[in-house]
């Protein structure tokens, strides 16, 4: 177990914040909105995370989703770094409480209009200890640029740059056979997903 008092560690730091990283869903929980708090890796918040949520906001103009949002697997410290040998979670530790950083965040876009262009999952690396990240544990090719309007946003751009949080895109019968309890049809607000409909933002 790392602690923040590790050097290592403290060179790429993380944030304990809430996974919806939108104002308006995180007050529509008010006083439960802590449920929803995970470890993040400030570069991706702070950067490629925030691009794909304004792109997604623009986009909101014109058409309307349900999106399901959640953590995947966990982060790990390079293997040389532990006596042993082997790789070791990130953790950050205080004198009560230990939280684990997730390897991933994704967020599954539904379409309140099916349509299967617009159906998709965005999973974005949440750790800055990945030496070649890429999409093939999740689903056979990155469809990201099959998408003009992710293609298109600053996104779109950046999103391949690891020290910003490299992020891809799957589709979403791929990623529902990777992540257990994957929403895939339910309605049903599960512990570790929130599910938030965009269409309650204001233009």
């Amino acid at each position: 177990m790392r602690s923040d008092t590790n050097p290592f560690f403290k060179a790429f730091e993380y944030d304990y914040e809430s996974i919806l990283q939108d104002d308006n869903f995180r007050n529509e929980f008010g006083a439960f909105s802590f449920i929803f708090n995970t470890m993040w890796w400030r570069q991706l918040r702070e950067n490629n995370w925030r691009f794909f949520l304004n792109a997604l906001k623009k986009r909101t103009f014109s058409e309307k989703y349900t999106v399901f949002v959640g953590p995947y697997g966990n982060a790990t410290m390079p293997a040389k770094e532990n006596p042993d040998g082997k790789p070791e979670q990130v953790t950050v530790q205080s004198i009560d409480l230990a939280v684990s950083a997730p390897k991933y965040i994704w967020a599954y876009l539904k379409p309140l209009i099916p349509s299967s262009t617009e159906e998709f999952v965005v999973i974005a690396t949440n750790s800055p200890y990945i030496e070649a990240p890429d999409h093939t544990e999740f689903c056979e090719k990155d469809i990201c640029d099959d998408i003009v309007w992710l293609k298109e946003s600053r996104f779109g751009h950046l999103r391949r740059i690891p020290t910003l949080g490299y992020t891809f895109c799957c589709r979403v019968e791929e990623v529902a056979k990777i992540i257990e309890h994957f929403p895939v049809s339910t309605k049903v607000l599960e512990t570790t997903t929130a599910a938030v409909p965009l269409h309650s933002l204001s233009p």
